[in-house]
């Protein structure tokens, strides 16, 4: 039998002692039952139990009992004596006395069984220890745990992270004026050369400027103080041109064959023909 609550079995019986049967209850309702076993010895065995005895039993412990008043409250039980005893079976008798037990158990333990009936549902639920939910670890058979090879991960986190690259701030505007770049060395041939060819240019200038006459002599000038002049064709294609347009073509033909030699450009050559050929080739 499951045990029950601690708390639920004292209510019980403090219950069971709030509805016992009144005073005098119990000797009345023992004469009744033995008056009833009398009874069913003088009745028929062979009849069929209906389950029901003879005489009304209100089964209500709060009020008096429903008793025949002549009738004493403590009767010797002589089932065996009573007249017609001795022709009873044996399933007579067993059947005579299970309707005794069953009178007095209604009369008795009507009140008790019912609170225990009505108790029995608020009893606290146990669970069996065979029910009760295990958690197991996964059984890993050995073949499985051969075929799996175990992987060692390293976080990333723990891996060395690679030197960050270092960035050098650009220099701002005012750094830049501050400290100018060094300019590129110039040769002493190119710093001297600078005044040199403004000079030969501005000579050039005039001398195309001006008259043939003065022309010549500027280009006569140009070609003593500048003997290995860069500008040595243009100024003997000058030179060549205004000969021929005084009439001195003798002096542009001998002029002409030095200035052919050096391979000039073909602008060059064009001013000279223009000028000394009329433009015929």
């Amino acid at each position: 039998m499951t045990p029950t609550d601690p708390n639920l079995e004292r209510a019980i019986d403090d219950l069971s002692q709030t509805w016992n049967p009144p005073p005098g209850a119990e000797g009345r309702m023992l004469a009744d039952f033995h008056a009833r076993l009398a009874v069913a010895g003088t009745c028929d065995p062979s009849s069929e139990f209906d389950g029901d005895f003879d005489g009304d039993f209100d089964g209500d412990f709060g009020a008096d009992l429903d008793l025949d008043p002549g009738l004493d409250a403590s009767p010797p039980l002589e089932l065996a004596s009573s007249p017609g005893a001795s022709s009873l079976g044996g399933a007579g008798k067993v059947l005579y006395f299970a309707k005794a037990a069953g009178a007095l158990a209604g009369l008795t333990t009507a009140g008790l069984g019912a609170l225990w009936l009505a108790a029995a549902p608020m009893r606290a639920p146990t669970a069996p220890a065979s029910t009760k939910a295990t958690l197991s670890a996964p059984e890993v058979s050995a073949s499985e745990g051969a075929t799996e090879p175990t992987t060692t991960t390293i976080p990333l986190a723990d891996a060395p992270a690679p030197p960050a690259p270092k960035l050098q701030p650009s220099p701002s505007p005012e750094t830049e004026a501050e400290h100018p770049s060094p300019a590129a060395p110039r040769s002493a041939a190119s710093e001297a050369a600078g005044p040199q060819l403004a000079a030969e240019l501005a000579l050039l200038r005039e001398a195309r400027e001006a008259p043939a006459a003065r022309s010549l002599a500027l280009l006569e000038q140009h070609r003593e103080r500048f003997p290995s002049s860069t500008l040595a064709d243009e100024r003997e294609a000058l030179r060549i041109a205004r000969l021929c347009s005084v009439g001195r073509y003798a002096e542009a033909e001998r002029a002409r064959e030095p200035f052919d030699a050096g391979k000039p450009s073909a602008l060059l050559r064009r001013q000279v023909e223009l000028a000394c050929d009329g433009g015929k080739k």
